[in-house]
C-alpha cells in the first residue's frame, strides 16, 4: 500500500473511532469534548521527557495508529515526534477533514 492510501484509512479509522465514541456519549446524555493534541500526546509519552518515540506507542491502541504515520509527524526526522510537530501533523488533519465536508 502507499503512504497515501495508509494515511486515508488511519484518517478514517480515527474518525470513526471517534464518532462512535461521541454518538454513544450522547445516547448517554454525556456531551464530552474531543481529546486535545496536548492530552494525547501526554498520554503517548510515556517516560514524559517531551518526545514521543515509536518504542513508546508501540503497545499503545491510539500510539498504533500513530505509529502508521510517524514518519510523516516527524518532520524533522529526529527519530522522536515532539509536541509541536503532533500538533501540526494534528491540525492538518483536521483542516483536511474540514475541506473535504
Amino acid at each position: 500500500m502507499n503512504k497515501k492510501v495508509i494515511t486515508a484509512l488511519t484518517i478514517v479509522g480515527t474518525v470513526f473511532f471517534t464518532t462512535t465514541t461521541f454518538a454513544q456519549d450522547r445516547q448517554r446524555g454525556e456531551r464530552r469534548e474531543p481529546p486535545k493534541p496536548e492530552e494525547i500526546f501526554k498520554k503517548l509519552d510515556a517516560d514524559e521527557n517531551g518526545v514521543v518515540t515509536k518504542e513508546e506507542i508501540k503497545d499503545d491502541r491510539m500510539g498504533a495508529r500513530m505509529l502508521e504515520q510517524f514518519d510523516t509527524i516527524d518532520t524533522d526526522e529526529s527519530g522522536d515526534v515532539t509536541l509541536e510537530e503532533f500538533k501540526t501533523f494534528f491540525e492538518s488533519r483536521k483542516k483536511e477533514r474540514r475541506s473535504r465536508d
